[in-house]
């Protein structure tokens, strides 16, 4: 009989034909290694093992042995059988008996072993929330960075009020320096430019006039495509190509397509109180388009869609929302010629006798100026929102790339007809 204690000290017994085997114990649960016979004099009374000094025996024949253990030969000198590990067929001979173990219900919480590695596994102890305490609101997080947080379908005010933030002002502010390097540039090249007999405006439209208006279509671009609620620095990232003249060009097209029958016009016939109602009527009706051609040109990509009615599917998907464009183009049309070239680039006389006897130039100039870098800004600001929630309904071309089968869709080939028997010719 083989007597030891358990980790939990309880005294455990088995026959001696169990050693080196494993026991559950019935106290704890836990397997516990049967010591083997030669391990029982090294134990102590608590069940572990005993230190002594290391004896060392001499054994002379020590490598002999070990070559005999571990030769490639599978029998000894005199025909024994080395290799004593039982094989399938003995074990399918001994049968299987089950070792009966300790009902867990007796036990009660039977610890649990990992079958993979046979670790005892130790459960983990859970702290329980106090149900009967009370819980406050959940705190929600808050947006951080603002883009594309408003809506699609923002109104007047919101843009209004977001040009007035610190980010956008600083962008206004260094948009009204190009303004005010405009105005030193053509006072200075005045004299020049009286005697060259061209405009005074000449050099500030050539040095500043690209970046100004590679400045507009950027801020279309970045609320429409990249879905951007503030304004973009300008100039953007000083790119001599992708921001100052692509943009330029879609912004210089998008004039050209609405005021070039009013320049016409206003070239042929010159500015007089006889031609004033064609030319109130041309500026109107290039006011009114120029918001469809501006964000055609500088959206879609493709001189193709500024076909008329490509144009006006624009103005059809805007609704009574484009009215209120409309009006802030005219705004912003007639304040840039009066901040270009004054109240003498008006192609209407009547305004300019208007202007002569009513209004002093020198008290409305910084409040023109003011109000047309915020209304163009304002202006530009909402077409890329209304690309952003009507694109899909403009019927604009090469948009999309659809790819298609060529197999499929290909034209079927037409089967060759035969001959009718009756026109054959049989051999005699």
């Amino acid at each position: 009989m083989i007597e030891f204690k358990c980790h939990c000290s309880q005294n455990l017994q088995t026959p001696e034909d169990q050693a080196g085997g494993m026991m559950q114990c019935p106290r704890c649960g836990r397997l516990n290694d049967i010591p083997t016979l030669s391990d029982l004099r090294n134990l102590d009374a608590e069940g572990g093992f005993k230190i002594s000094d290391l004896e060392i025996v001499d054994t002379p024949d020590r490598l002999k042995q070990a070559a005999k253990a571990f030769t490639r030969s599978r029998t000894t000198d005199t025909g024994g059988e080395i290799d004593l590990r039982p094989t399938l067929e003995d074990v399918m001979k001994a049968g299987v008996e089950e070792i009966p173990l300790t009902d867990d219900a007796a036990i009660g919480n039977s610890p649990k072993y990992d079958p993979i590695t046979g670790e005892l596994i130790v459960p983990l102890t859970v702290k329980r929330e106090d149900a009967s305490a009370e819980t406050g609101p959940i705190p929600m997080a808050t947006a951080v960075v603002g883009y594309a947080t408003r809506d699609t379908q923002a109104g007047q005010g919101s843009v209004a009020l977001a040009l007035l933030s610190p980010v956008n002002l600083i962008v206004l502010f260094f948009v009204m320096l190009a303004y005010m390097l405009f105005a030193l540039l053509t006072i200075f090249f005045a004299p020049i430019a009286l005697i060259l007999g061209c405009p005074p405006t000449l050099v500030g439209m050539v040095i500043v006039g690209p970046a100004v208006m590679a400045h507009y279509s950027n801020v279309i671009n970045e609320v429409a495509f990249e879905e951007r609620d503030e304004l973009p620095r300008f100039m953007r990232n000083f790119s001599l190509s992708e921001d100052i003249w692509v943009p330029m060009v879609q912004f210089v097209l998008g004039v050209v397509y609405a005021f070039a029958p009013l320049a016409v016009w206003v070239k042929l016939a010159g500015v007089s109180r006889q031609g004033d109602a064609l030319a109130l009527g041309l500026l109107l009706l290039g006011s009114f388009v120029f918001p469809a051609a501006l964000l055609t040109m500088t959206s879609s990509g493709s001189l193709p869609n500024a076909r008329p009615d490509r144009l006006l599917s624009v103005i059809a998907a805007a609704g009574t929302r484009y009215l209120w464009l409309a009006v802030v183009s005219f705004i912003v049309v007639v304040t840039s010629m009066i901040t270009i070239g004054g109240f003498g680039m008006i192609p209407v006389a009547s305004l300019h006798d208007f202007y002569r006897l009513h209004i002093p130039p020198g008290w409305v100039a910084i409040p023109i100026v003011l109000s047309q870098l915020y209304l163009a800004h304002y202006g530009a600001w909402q077409l890329g929102l209304l690309y952003r929630s009507k694109h899909a309904q403009f019927k604009w071309v090469n948009q999309l790339h659809i790819k298609r089968n060529r197999t499929t869709l290909a034209p079927r080939r037409l089967a060759r007809r035969t001959m009718p028997t009756s026109s054959v010719k049989s051999k005699p």
